[in-house]
């Protein structure tokens, strides 16, 4: 489960008519920035599978006069204690941060120099937050078992001290912080009136996505979630965790046609096309692909000083990611070990994406 939530709760604005065919306008936006993840994770890695091998060959069941498993190199080496394998659940972490007060602005202009024609562009600023809030990840029994065991045996207690591995805690949580930066956006796009009972407008939309390069997540203190993984990867620490996320500036068009039926009533009908800004080599955290964007709605003048808009649309794409070819998803490498899982599998995505929204204006 992920959301990513920018909710607007204040945005006053001002426009200013130069003269008859020129109109320019600018806002701020004082919003709230949520940020929330919550999925039980696997460790789909080399070292994960050679435990599960070596449980394997030691034969490791459970004794049911003793009340445990059958530990044969106790008390030197415990590998019994608990059933890991890298397609196993190795517990759910549960990350919740936000910000409350996060501010942008945009500028904008308007040229009409016919009834029948009109332009526009705008701009919206990027901007930069540091979210903060809280973090709860929850292991399985499995999991702490088989820590527990391994640091009970004496190879387990000296390789543990010397590696610095989990010890086998039940849960660990605390505070997390993120800095995260909502792009910058360029839009421009013209209106035309074909007809009295028909105007077709075409948009084209530009978004600063490469500021989403990569996510560091800042824990307040050392994790057994992070201590196996540093050994193997440069974008570990004890205390932070580097998800690689690459995305790419993109633009995306889209054209629409409205119906005037009559002096109050207007339907909508539009189609826009999305590049993802995804590549396929770092495809996973953010599973969107290219998608098509089909969008209806109405509005509706109910008097001369109030107007009542509502719009539906879906959204789908469709992407298949062979083994090996992104390392946020499906990598064999040992290196691998921050999102990493369905390694040495071909994937499959689909994404699905309904919207509803309403607005009521009247004018005072």
């Amino acid at each position: 489960e992920a959301t990513v939530q920018r909710y607007t709760y204040f945005s006053p604005a001002v426009g200013y008519e130069i003269n008859d065919e020129w109109s320019i306008g600018a806002g701020i936006q004082l919003s709230h920035q949520g940020f929330y993840i919550a999925q039980n994770n696997r460790a789909p890695n080399l070292l994960i599978a050679v435990v599960e091998i070596l449980q394997d060959a030691f034969a490791c069941e459970f004794d049911k006069p003793i009340g445990q498993r059958r530990d044969p190199l106790q008390p030197f080496l415990s590998m019994c204690q608990g059933n890991i394998g890298p397609w196993d659940n190795v517990g759910r972490i549960d990350i919740d941060m936000q910000e409350t007060l996060s501010a942008t602005y945009n500028l904008g202009v308007l040229w009409e120099p016919t009834d029948w024609f009109s332009w526009g562009a705008s701009y919206t600023s990027e901007a930069e937050m540091e979210l903060k809030g809280k973090f709860l990840m929850d292991y399985t029994d499995e999991w702490t078992a088989f820590w527990n065991g391994f640091n009970a045996s004496i190879i387990g207690a000296i390789t543990a001290a010397i590696l610095g591995l989990p010890r086998g805690v039940p849960r660990e949580s605390g505070n997390i912080s993120m800095d995260l930066t909502t792009p910058q956006m360029f839009k421009t796009g013209f209106r035309v009136r074909l007809t009295p009972d028909y105007t077709l407008n075409a948009d084209a939309t530009w978004t600063d996505w490469s500021q989403w390069d990569e996510f560091t997540f800042r824990f307040d203190r050392r994790l057994e979630l992070l201590s196996t993984a540093r050994l193997l990867s440069g974008l570990v620490t004890d205390t932070t965790l580097t998800l690689p996320v690459g995305l790419r500036d993109t633009w995306h068009y889209g054209i629409g046609l409205t119906h005037h039926v009559n002096s109050r009533l207007d339907v909508r009908f539009g189609l826009e096309l999305r590049t993802s800004p995804v590549g396929k080599d770092v495809f996973g955290p953010i599973p969107l692909g290219d998608m098509k964007l089909w969008g209806t709605g109405f509005g509706y003048k109910w008097d001369k000083r109030t107007d009542v808009n509502a719009s539906l649309f879906y959204m789908q794409s469709t992407d298949y990611i062979p083994s090996n070819t992104s390392c946020n998803l499906n990598c064999t490498n040992l290196t691998n070990v921050i999102y990493n899982p369905y390694a040495g599998l071909d994937v499959k995505f689909t994404s699905r994406i309904f919207g509803f929204g309403i607005s009521f204006n009247r004018k005072f």
